[in-house]
Parts: C-alpha cells; structure tokens; sequence
C-alpha cells in the first residue's frame, strides 16, 4: 500500500480505555498459555493501531509542519500521549506478573519482559503532568529548526540548503556562510536556553517523583540498558580519548596541511583543497543508482528497496516547512517501515539514504521475516538503540567498496572521507554524552554554566577545533543544533558504540565480504529480541566497554587511510 493511501483516525481515548480495561480483566482471569495469548494478541492489536497512528501523523508532520490538519494531531499526541501511557501500566503489572513466561518464550520473548520492567518504573501518573510539558517543549524546538531560515547573500535559504556554501572549496564562502548560519541560530540562543533548562528541571523532578536520585539513572531504564552501566559508558569515553582523540587531533593537523593554510578553523569544513566528494547525479538518479547497488550485493534486498519506492515509502526532497534530519519508521498495522530524510547536495544525501535504509532493512526483516513465532509488539519492534545503530551504520560500512557509481572521480575521497569520520565522530558522540551526564547530575546549572561546560568538555574531547574570533561558539552554544540533546536525551552514545560495531563489521568484511554480509543480515532477524551484549557474542563482534577493540580500529583505518594519496585530491 502506498503511504499516501494509508488510513490516518484519531483514536478515541475513552473507547480505547474501555476496550483495554475490559481486556485486561480477561488477561487476569486467564487460566492456561493459550488463552492468556490469544487474550494478548487482541490488546497488543488495539496497541498496535494507536502506535501506528501515531506514527503516521508524526512522519505527515515531519513532511509539513504548517500543515494545519497535521498540526493538530500532533498536538493531540502531545497532549494524550502520557494518558496513553498510564493505560500500560496495569498491563505490565499483569505482564510482570505472568505465571507462563516459560510456556511463551517462544511466542514472547525475554527482553520484552525485560523492557517492560524498565519502563514500568520509568512512568507513573505522578510525573503526567511533567511528560505532556516536555512533549509541548520538544515539539517547540523541533519547530524552531523546521522553519528557521538563513539569510545569506540577499535571499533566505533552509538550514540544509546551506550545506553547499558551507562546504565551498572558497574559504571566504564557507566563513560568510557558517557565520550566516550562526547568526540565524544565535537569535534564538534565550529562547533555546530557557526551552532546555525547562526540559532539564522537568526531567530531573520526574526522575526525583519516581524515586530517582537524578535523571541519569531514570534515562538508562528509558534507554532500556542491559547488563552495563553508566559505568561502562564512562569506560568507554576513556578509551575514545586515548585513541580517537589523538587520531581526530592528527587527521586534522593533516587536513590543515593538505589545505595549505596556516589555521584550521571551525569553517574549514572541507577534506580536500578541491572540495570535499559530491555524489553525481540528481535526487532520482542517486535513487536508482542505490537500487543498482543493492542489486549487485543481493537480489532480495533490491526487491525490498524498490518495494519501498513504490510504496512511497521514502521521502527524501528539501521541501518548504519539512524538517531537516533523517529517520526511519516502522508502521505496525502497514507492516512496513518509512524512511524520512532531507537531501542537501552534499555527502549527506547518499550516507543518510544508506543509514536509513540499514534500519529499514533490519526493522523489515525482524518484524516479518524472522523465522520464529513471535509476536511483533510495539515494545520490540525496534531493537535497542545502540543495536538499532549498528545496522544503519553498518550498512554505510558494508558499502562503503559500492560507491563508485554515486562519486566516480570522487570516489577515493569519498572512501577517504567516510572511513576518517566513522572516527572522528567518536569524540564528539562522547562529548554529547559527557555534557548530558554533566548537565542532569547538576540540574541547577544556569544556562551559562552549561555553556561554560560545554565548551570545557568540547576542548576536551575535540582539541582541535578552533573557533577564530567567533565570540558566539566560543561561548558554548554548538550544541543547540545538536537535536538529541533536547528530544532523546543520553540517545547519542548509542552511535559511539554502534559506529564501533560497524567498524568491526568493516574490518571483517575487507577478508570475506559475503560471509560478513549474511551474519550481518542473520543478525538484524535476531536484533530485537536480544539485548545488546547478547547480540554482539551472537555476532562474533568485541565487547567495546571491556576490550581494546576501538585500539586496533584505529590502527585498521589509519592503514587503509595510508594507501589513498591525497596530494592532489
């Protein structure tokens, strides 16, 4: 079915809660494995609808946020969504409480049990009030961003539709640029500190009516961690600065000589004196050039990418009041995922069709490809995140060798730009979750302080950057671009640990590619019903909080880096 096709209706609350209340009086009085399921399967159907109707007035917003219709719904999600919510705790309660978990391991699995422990402590009707703030709070920063415009060289341009001036091999367009987009970001700068510091104190008195001693300890349940810590995450951290740091620290030193300047500073966003990489072609010729790819690595996942073509399922064109960013979406009732992105004319556009498409693949397969019995719920339709992450990013290493037909002469600089990031991303993603981890175990930080802290944790982690005489950056406000800071707080840490995944994933690949490949495809089917330790033994991949791993990554893309000459890139 076509996404234009699909029926959006609002549920009605009452109906709903009649429905369900009613149904989870039988799920209590159910007597053996089978009637307890059946009773099971009709509450998670009735689950499943709102979960999709959600989801589809979320993507239709994301396309048009002016749409008036759209706008509406979304502001009843908004509103409704902790009602909702509140509607599940009884039934984890029963859940929690199943006397046949052994009888349905193979229709229901542990880690669903697992979440829903989770969950049921992160979320009670104490804190309703504090959710629907934060939802109405989100959502007005995402708008910020949707609608703001740059005003450069006389015209108004969107954020993504900078990227080409900030990516100019002309220094003094990419300078005037970047600063045309910083001053567009910076009027806003009162009003994005007081919508954080609001999310901050409404997050830390949830966590504090909940029992918590912050919310750091309440976002890891939200997150749905198992079997490591804040802990490991901090191990982790520690490891990305003694070896992705230096690497980043040195790659950039590279670049500046390589550029022939005298100062690399925040503008110089360029890997290469004659530009960075530019995919070739238009939005439908980068489309069909995928699909192409696909084709060439396997014939079922072709058929899967050109099914979701023709279902526009795939929104990729920049348009007026459509937001910036790329995510994918899994329509419960449809069966289908949703791939939503901004293209840019840049990089961007062939890494965030792949990424994306890598979560879609994986969400696909898991939910109706699996061989096994279990039932797709909304609580598992999605792995974790740091799991999710490993086959977005994973696929952009998987092809990373298939890329000569969207670059040609680009190519190499394509390969040589994409494998440095997958590292030097690494101490920025720490850096995010430093600050957060910072942020919410001292609540009471003014909007200062925590530009200060920024900024203190910035020279940290990325040494390099160099901010010139901009007075703006240089007081801490980068990270209001940063979107997961403000709506999926502690989430950006799961691309630290996939991206190290993904990296091993290359590696492996680089010797037998097509072995590499099917585990990886294998894996995606057990992804959701798996935490993520588990998954990664599963998948022969290395423990990134207890091994030294990320050590000899950094040592494998530093040799493949070697053999690409630069000189006259």
């Amino acid at each position: 079915m076509k996404f234009e096709e699909m029926l959006y209706k609002r549920p009605n609350y009452e109906e709903v809660k009649t429905q369900l209340n009613a149904l989870y009086n039988q799920l209590k009085e159910a007597s053996n494995p089978s009637s307890f399921f059946e009773v099971f399967n009709s509450i998670n159907d009735v689950r499943s609808t709102i979960s999709t109707m959600k989801g589809i007035n979320s993507i239709r917003n994301s396309i048009d946020v002016n749409n008036t219709f759209e706008l509406q719904e979304k502001a009843y999600w908004d509103e409704m969504d902790p009602s909702y919510q509140e509607l599940e705790i009884p039934l984890f309660k029963i859940l929690l409480a199943c006397p046949f978990k052994k009888e349905l391991a193979d229709r229901i699995p542990e880690l669903f049990f697992t979440t829903i422990e989770s969950q049921s402590k992160v979320f009670s009707e104490v804190i309703t009030k504090e959710v629907l703030e934060e939802n109405k709070l989100i959502t007005e920063y995402e708008n910020i961003f949707a609608k703001l415009m740059v005003q450069y060289n006389g015209q108004d341009y969107r954020i993504a539709a900078m990227a080409p001036f900030i990516n100019s091999v002309d220094r003094s367009i990419r300078k005037s640029a970047t600063e045309a987009l910083n001053k567009a970001i910076s009027k806003y700068q009162e009003l994005l500190d007081t919508i954080y510091d609001k999310l901050v104190h409404l997050r830390d008195t949830s966590a504090k009516k909940l029992g918590f001693k912050n919310f750091v300890e309440m976002a890891y349940l939200i997150r749905n961690r198992i079997k490591y810590d804040s802990r490991d995450i901090a191990n982790l951290r520690s490891k990305v600065l003694e070896y992705a740091t230096p690497f980043t620290t040195k790659q950039a030193e590279s670049r500046r000589i390589r550029l022939g300047l005298d100062e690399l500073y925040y503008y110089d966003n360029i890997m290469f004196k004659t530009g960075n990489p530019k995919p070739k072609g238009t939005e439908t010729e980068l489309v069909n050039k995928a699909l192409q790819m696909y084709k060439g690595i396997s014939k079922e996942v072709s058929v899967f990418f050109n099914e979701m073509l023709n279902n526009n399922l795939i929104t990729l064109t920049d348009l007026p009041n459509k937001k910036a960013g790329g995510y994918c979406c899994y329509l419960l009732n449809y069966k289908c995922p949703f791939i939503f992105a901004t293209f840019n004319g840049t990089t961007h556009d062939v890494n965030v069709l792949t990424h994306e498409f890598g979560h879609a693949l994986q969400s696909y397969n898991a939910n109706n490809k699996y061989k096994g019995n279990y039932l797709v719920m909304p609580e598992t339709v999605y792995p974790s995140m740091e799991v999710a992450e490993i086959f977005s990013v994973g696929m952009e290493m998987l092809t990373l060798n298939y890329m000569d037909s969207f670059y040609l002469e680009d190519t190499a600089k394509n390969h040589y730009l994409q494998l440095e990031s997958a590292v030097t991303f690494l101490p920025y993603g720490c850096l995010v979750d430093h600050f957060q981890q910072e942020v919410y175990e001292n609540p009471n930080m003014t909007p200062k302080m925590r530009r200060d802290t920024w900024r203190k944790l910035e020279k940290l982690y990325c040494p390099h950057i160099n901010y010139a005489d901009n007075a703006y950056l240089e007081s801490g406000t980068y990270w209001f671009r940063q979107s997961h800071i403000f709506t999926s707080p502690f989430y950006y840490i799961d691309y630290v640990i996939a991206y190290i995944s993904a990296l091993e994933i290359w590696k492996n690949s680089k010797t037998d590619f097509q072995n590499t490949w099917t585990n990886y495809i294998e894996l995606g089917y057990k992804a959701n019903r798996y935490p993520y330790i588990d998954l990664i033994k599963m998948g022969n991949l290395s423990n990134p909080f207890t091994t030294d791993i990320l050590k000899y990554l950094v040592k494998e893309v530093e040799t493949d880096l070697s053999k690409i000459d630069t000189t006259d890139l």
